[in-house]
């Protein structure tokens, strides 16, 4: 294939000339000096096989052959693709577009990242979120490593990484019960061990942190249902198996059959963390999505700590 043989800058000169039907004119247009362009086109035509330019002489302008034609009509297709591609990477070298990759869990899922991706889609609409969801904080960090995920929400101080991390609040842990179980008021880790428990699986991070914490001052939970979605531990409370206790954060506060009380011992809250990574590869919209995070989140840390 002798077209396989020339370059772009063939193709860039071959239409300047073809535009301004000059060789003077094309090589003023492109900085080039008059002879590097006549190198150029006579390259082109060698790989071409045939003529592409009448040249008449004189200053009478040069014209297309018909073969000179034909290729024009490529040479523009390729120049518009090259355009496009020029402005597409300068809009990913920007963070305009491109395509967020994030890690989250549960109740940020539900109440964090939904006010993120608004933000995001209103400051950067041409920028993509994917989200892959795990309540295990260290697939999370796994994919961050394998560069399969570009950030990712955590439960903070559980997991040791090198990826760049940022506090976005403190979620409390609060007790759920069906609506009149406990007077208003904190509950204490004693009151909540007198009745059944309604649980996370105990893989679950924040789950082996409360029954540690329980155990630690004496008291062992009775745990008769275990569920990894937040919803049905709230709902299966609600219908009186048991009581719950949950991250603040994951509780529907709205239910009208259920009470939700401070943990007036035993756990203390857990911090949500974002952690992203950092470098050449990174698309530039992660840094804009980490910021957006602390923005929206910076109202949760005074809702979550007000008294129920």
């Amino acid at each position: 294939m002798l077209m396989g043989q020339i370059e772009l800058r063939h193709l860039f000169t071959f239409l300047a000339v073809a535009d301004e039907r000059s060789f003077g004119r094309a090589a003023a247009r492109l900085g080039y000096t008059q002879s590097a362009v006549s190198q150029q086109i006579a390259a082109l035509e060698r790989a071409a096989g045939i003529p592409l330019f009448i040249r008449p002489g004189g200053p009478r302008p040069v014209e297309l052959t018909d073969a000179g034609s034909a290729l024009r009509e490529y040479a523009n297709a390729i120049a518009a693709e090259m355009r496009a591609a020029d402005d597409r990477l300068a809009a990913l070298r920007s963070g305009e577009r491109g395509r967020l990759r994030v890690g989250s869990f549960q109740s940020v899922s539900v109440k964090v990242l939904p006010l993120v991706a608004r933000a995001l889609a209103t400051e950067l609409p041409d920028v993509e979120l994917d989200l892959i969801e795990t309540d295990d904080p260290s697939k999370i960090v796994e994919l961050i490593e394998r560069r399969e995920l570009d950030a990712g929400f955590l439960v903070g101080d559980h997991l040791d990484h090198h990826f760049r991390e940022q506090l976005l609040f403190h979620d409390p842990y609060v007790v759920v019960a069906p609506a009149g179980t406990f007077p208003d008021g904190p509950v204490s880790s004693a009151d909540v061990v007198r009745h059944d428990v309604i649980a996370q699986p105990l893989n679950d991070v924040c789950q082996i942190d409360i029954e540690r914490g329980l155990r630690s001052v004496g008291h062992e939970p009775n745990v008769v249902f275990r569920s990894i979605d937040n919803a049905t531990v709230q709902a299966m409370a609600r219908a009186g198996r048991g009581v719950a206790v949950m991250p603040r954060l994951s509780v529907d506060l709205h239910d009208p059959n259920i009470g939700v009380h401070e943990l007036a011992d035993a756990v203390e809250p857990r911090t949500i963390v974002v952690v992203w990574r950092e470098g050449p590869a990174v698309p530039p919209a992660v840094r804009r999505f980490v910021d957006l995070a602390i923005d929206v989140t910076r109202p949760l840390e005074d809702e979550l700590t007000h008294p129920v």
